[in-house]
């Protein structure tokens, strides 16, 4: 409880990860702020607060093995329930960064690029049993055209990687800090968050018709066929009975 006798949001976050095998006492030692603060920080809080530092390994691929350790739908239910009693909306994550980490969110939007990371550190592989994960660039309704980075475990079997994507994904995922990174020749921030896989929502072409797709329309076009060969065969009869009449 705080001084005014309310529950402390906190306290009921760091529960919740415990749940899942994670210590959250070790995100305090990765600082989280807002873009705004960056100019009046001094350069190694900076650095600890928005980019990639020896200081997030612990709670970064520590968090990224607990949630890959849930079993399958359980973070979306989680996600699912959580929006419903204290809403997380898209700003809120470029916004308010310390107020929403830890706290499980369910995205939805497209994907436009996937960087397989492979994990070099013999350290961390070993400690954590991590060896690469992904960096999912996702564009989520209501971000502005800003992209939201998620990274994973794995990522649905056949789907694609790499540049020029444009792939529907639903992900559920833990808040986890601003981000600074380079890219395509300029400086970026963005949202990190840590979930454990995509569920991928692929388009339908000719070429990836199931089976009893194309069963079916193989039976509607030979129905047609029948259908027409009989009216010509029909109408063939009608007009030899026309000129044997007159005949």
């Amino acid at each position: 409880m705080n001084e005014t006798g309310a529950a402390n949001p906190s306290a009921h976050t760091d529960s919740w990860l415990s749940s899942i095998g994670f210590n959250a006492a070790v995100l305090d030692k990765v600082p989280v702020g807002n873009i705004t603060e960056l100019e009046h920080l001094d350069e190694k809080t900076g650095r600890l607060m928005f980019k990639f530092t020896e200081s997030d390994i612990e709670p970064f691929y520590g968090l990224l093995r607990a949630v890959s350790a849930t079993s399958e739908g359980w973070l979306e239910n989680e996600a699912t329930k959580r929006q419903g009693q204290s809403p997380i909306n898209i700003t809120d994550l470029f916004n308010r960064p310390s107020e929403t980490r830890g706290k499980p969110v369910l995205l939805n939007g497209t994907v436009k690029r996937i960087v397989p990371t492979p994990v070099s550190d013999q350290a961390v592989q070993s400690r954590f049993g991590i060896e690469h994960y992904y960096q999912v660039f996702l564009f989520p309704e209501g971000s502005r055209g800003n992209p939201i980075v998620v990274c994973v475990r794995s990522l649905p079997n056949d789907m694609p990687s790499g540049d020029g994507l444009y792939e529907r994904v639903t992900v559920a995922a833990i808040p986890y800090k601003l981000w600074i990174y380079e890219s395509h020749g300029g400086t970026h921030y963005a949202p990190l968050l840590i979930g454990r896989s995509l569920t991928w929502h692929p388009k339908i072409s000719e070429g990836r018709r199931s089976p009893v797709e194309f069963a079916s329309f193989s039976f509607a076009a030979f129905f047609a066929l029948g259908v027409l060969w009989y009216v010509c065969r029909f109408w063939v009869w009608r007009r030899s009975m026309a000129v044997k009449k007159f005949t």
